[in-house]
């Protein structure tokens, strides 16, 4: 019976040396890439930090600006009001569009009596 070897496992992590078998040297260098990792969390966390803080100012302005216009900033009344005035344009345009067929066939109307009179 023949077996197959098994895959080795993919990117593994090098073993690390513990602490007592090291060099000072080793357990400096350990520790400076540590410190490296560690700056580079805070800056990043610093950056997010400093990106949440000017959205939620973003966010707290477009309440505000929603509120002063709309009357509230309630996203469910204000999604409402979206389609209420929607509905509400839909319903202008359909009226407009009737009011100008009702002008084209009274121009229609007056241009045809006109035309056997100048005949």
């Amino acid at each position: 019976m023949t077996t197959a070897a098994a895959p080795a496992p993919a990117a593994a992590k090098p073993a690390v040396k513990p602490l007592s078998e090291m060099s000072q040297a080793e357990v400096l260098q350990r520790f400076e890439r540590v410190k490296e990792r560690l700056a580079g969390m805070q800056e990043r966390q610093r950056i997010l930090k400093r990106d949440l803080d000017t959205k939620t100012a973003e966010l707290e302005e477009a309440k505000a600006a929603a509120r002063t216009d709309f009357g509230t900033d309630d996203i469910a009344a204000l999604e409402k009001m979206l389609q209420e005035n929607h509905e509400a344009n839909v319903a202008d345009v359909v009226a407009t569009e009737a009011m100008l067929d009702e002008i084209e066939r009274e121009l229609q109307q007056i241009s045809q009596a006109a035309r056997p009179a100048a005949a």
